[in-house]
């Protein structure tokens, strides 16, 4: 047997990044569109376990801008796919690229659906658009004011009122 001895350093790293849900791709080829990426995740093993994929596209040169964001459904699956990934060159171009796989600033489906759903970039090119793969859950105050069946008043509007 071999025995490795880690760092507390990299022991830290690695139950960090087990716990994030959210990775940044870094290094992306710029030949990648949103379905290229998506087909070379489904191929290697990743179809259904994530729900959130947005690959930056710059408009004027039709080129990716080497980075993207994906949400997996749980950990584990982030943590598979950075094994897996960081490191490694993606398969469709033959490019030099090597991928890093880094945790995203943003971390879950809710986040990223509630700052990139209301973003300039949801309402441009569809081809460069945030892919949401499933809808998000409704929130406490989004259900309570559904039940009502209206918007909830703003504090300032209810103090004007009395």
């Amino acid at each position: 047997l071999v025995r490795m001895r880690l760092s507390a350093k990299l022991l830290r790293e690695l139950r960090h990044s087990f716990r994030q849900q959210s990775p940044r791709l870094r290094n992306i080829p710029n030949k990648y569109s949103q379905q290229l990426l998506c087909r070379e995740l489904n191929n290697a093993g990743y179809a259904g376990v994530y729900d959130f994929l947005y690959l930056p596209i710059d408009l004027e040169t039709d080129a990716n801008k080497g980075y993207a964001f994906i949400n997996f459904i749980e950990p584990q699956y982030s943590w598979m796919f950075k094994c897996n990934f960081d490191n490694c060159k993606l398969s469709c171009f033959n490019s030099s690229k090597v991928v890093k796989v880094v945790p995203a600033a943003l971390q879950g489906f809710e986040a990223n659906h509630a700052h990139y759903s209301a973003a300039r970039v949801s309402r441009g090119d569809a081809k460069a658009r945030p892919l949401f793969l499933r809808q998000p859950a409704p929130s406490s105050r989004t259900a309570s004011m559904a039940r009502r069946g209206g918007r909830q008043r703003s504090a300032t509007t209810k103090r004007s009122e009395e």
